[in-house]
């Protein structure tokens, strides 16, 4: 039996683990065999299919032969990634990534790992709505700190309003930074009803927000340094 591990596009579950449950052996020539794998989520029970094509001119096939051998092994798994190194496309392919910006403190990346992570298990787990708006909520306060030299005694608006005033935020990044605080908001408050939608813009905010802040200049040349060393 082949397993593997991968974001599943049904319930949301990272890296979940999938059985190849069936497949087809398309044998279009005799050095080619085009295998239609059915896999099935262990967490949810949700499919994903795929085509991998197996080329081998060698005399006994044994490349082929290797492969069928594993798909139909019983007692024994192998892990697909291991017996197929080739690009494999999966459908459905709609997942919800983790997307970490470059180039962002060590403090704020660790507190946008752990927001994605909730993000990505909404499917599975609706319960965790609050918690990931709560999340984001976090990232913004920590990429403030990092802007105001860890400065996280003021209530979030006024240290963003000063961050403004001091020149470190343009007048776009400081309504950025206060609509993310009031999207998060309604996360914060239990009596208030937040959803999937308000979510997705919050952690597209706070995404935006981060590039602006720390990803984009990391990428602009340093002319002062230029400068210096011409």
């Amino acid at each position: 039996m082949i397993t593997f591990g991968y974001n599943c596009p049904h319930c949301g579950v990272v890296n979940g683990g999938f059985e190849v449950r069936s497949f087809y052996e398309n044998k279009k020539h005799d050095n080619l065999s085009i295998f239609s794998l059915l896999a099935i989520c262990n967490t949810c029970d949700g499919s994903i299919i795929s085509d991998i094509a197996i080329f081998d001119n060698g005399i006994r096939k044994e490349k082929i032969d290797g492969f069928r051998h594993q798909l139909n092994h019983k007692d024994y798994y192998y892990n697909l990634y291991e017996v197929y190194t080739g690009k494999i496309k999966f459908f459905p392919d709609k997942q919800n990534n983790i997307n970490i910006p470059q180039y962002l403190p060590d403090s704020v990346e660790e507190e946008l790992m752990t927001a994605e992570q909730l993000f990505a298990d909404i499917k599975l787990k609706p319960n965790y709505l609050k918690p990931s708006g709560n999340a984001y909520r976090t990232v913004l306060e920590r990429a403030l700190c990092e802007l105001s030299d860890n400065d996280n005694q003021a209530r979030l608006n006024k240290r963003i309003e000063k961050l403004f005033e001091e020149g470190k935020l343009t007048i776009d990044l400081k309504n950025f930074a206060l609509h993310i605080r009031s999207l998060s908001a309604e996360a914060s408050h239990t009596y208030n009803e937040f959803t999937q939608q308000e979510l997705e813009e919050l952690r597209l905010f706070t995404q935006l927000f981060l590039q602006y802040v720390f990803t984009l200049p990391a990428m602009i040349p340093d002319e002062s340094k230029q400068v210096k060393g011409s």
